[in-house]
């Protein structure tokens, strides 16, 4: 007859026939906590730009690293999965690349988010048509009027230009 296991009972949480088979000892595994990184309030996202691209940067630097080892592997073994490693990790590093450029981008729209916008207040004429008209005359409340130039008529001398009139 077996016992249900009960971890206050030394008798369901003994291991004594695999201690002595193995020749261990059994030991409770007691896990640590690990300590939580707290974000700080102040944080911007300009901060997680330049910690994600560093953390990017990072990942491109270890994956060509990594892409010298496979090539001498490559080299030495002329095995074809080596080779088919070595082109998924080259794909996998222009990947990364590609993130780094679409962080950037993203970034830039961000900033652009942040700029404030400038406004434009319209202004509106109260009064008849007349009133109007006369502003438009003087030059809208006082300002000169813009001259417009006239077109100039370019002046082309047909004197010096021969022309055959034979039939």
């Amino acid at each position: 007859m077996t016992k249900d296991y009960d971890p206050t009972d030394s008798e369901t949480t003994s291991f004594s026939p695999i201690d002595e088979a193995l020749e261990v000892k059994a030991t409770d595994v007691v896990k640590e906590a690990k300590a939580v990184k707290r974000v700080k309030k102040d944080q911007t996202p300009r901060d997680d730009f330049e910690y994600s691209r560093a953390q990017l940067y990072n990942i491109v630097e270890k994956g060509q690293e990594a892409m010298n080892g496979i090539l001498d592997v490559c080299q030495d073994t002329q095995h074809p999965r080596a080779y088919e490693v070595a082109g998924q990790l080259v794909k996998a590093v222009g990947d990364v690349t590609d993130k780094i450029i679409d962080l950037q981008r993203k970034m830039k729209d961000l900033e652009k988010e942040d700029k404030p916008t400038q406004v434009t207040n319209n202004s509106l004429f109260v009064g008849s048509t007349a009133d109007l008209q006369k502003m438009i005359k003087k030059g809208l409340a006082g300002a000169p009027p813009i001259p417009v130039p006239e077109p100039k008529t370019p002046n082309i001398d047909l004197s010096s230009i021969d022309v055959d009139r034979s039939p």
